[in-house]
């Protein structure tokens, strides 16, 4: 077996499943291409003026897609002999010198058919996600809210969003909305509020006693 069809067999496995470096059986070093991502996922996060101004930690429950953990999304069981790649390598015929030359060849493996997949060509889909490989989960997440968040400012989880195959796992975005306040309203870092005083308190001046929010 040459080196060349060692290195192609090799490439053609996954990652996870070889210990070599990517770009040392490829022709041009290090790949540059970033994976492709699902979409983001946004939330909307209700929130009060409290929440905002002195901080608070949320519980928000989130359904999303993620990769089966019966079949580790594959969508049906791996070839214990081939690690899922479809081929393996084997000895060739013996030659005059054989002693000299490792002499092996990449074959289908005999025990999947070529298919990687337990079963051959009599795959057993998994029956947790009907080989689609990602099944639908709720996932409560505790949501960090810092003294000072504004409404509509928005908190990012990278890689907690959807995961479909073949694709990264997108990020998730929670989304601060504010409810109304019954006695404040919020104008940057300042708190508004309205309240009706007699002519007489106007012209002589009043006091009165106002609740903060902490």
């Amino acid at each position: 077996m040459s080196f060349r069809d060692y290195f192609e067999f090799m490439a053609g496995q996954d990652s996870d499943d070889c210990d070599c470096p990517h770009h040392f059986y490829t022709h041009h070093g290090p790949s540059r291409r970033q994976p492709k991502k699902c979409p983001t996922k946004t939330e909307l996060l209700n929130v009060t003026l409290e929440d905002l101004y002195k901080g608070k930690k949320l519980n928000h429950k989130v359904t999303k897609d993620v990769s089966c953990k019966v079949c580790k999304g594959n969508g049906s069981k791996k070839c214990s002999a081939c690690n899922g790649r479809g081929q393996c390598l084997v000895k060739g015929p013996k030659t005059k010198n054989h002693k000299k030359k490792n002499n092996t060849i990449v074959k289908d493996c005999t025990k999947c058919c070529g298919t990687g997949k337990y079963g051959g060509t009599n795959v057993s889909n998994c029956t947790t996600c009907n080989k689609t490989r990602t099944v639908r989960e709720t996932v409560s997440y505790n949501v960090n809210i810092l003294p000072g968040m504004r409404d509509g400012q928005m908190i990012t989880l990278s890689g907690e969003g959807d995961k479909k195959d073949g694709l990264e796992a997108g990020d998730l975005i929670f989304i601060l909305q504010c409810e109304n306040h019954n006695r404040f309203k919020r104008n940057g870092n300042d708190l508004i509020m309205e309240k009706k005083i007699e002519l007489s308190e106007a012209l002589c001046g009043t006091s009165m006693i106002i609740e903060q929010l902490d």
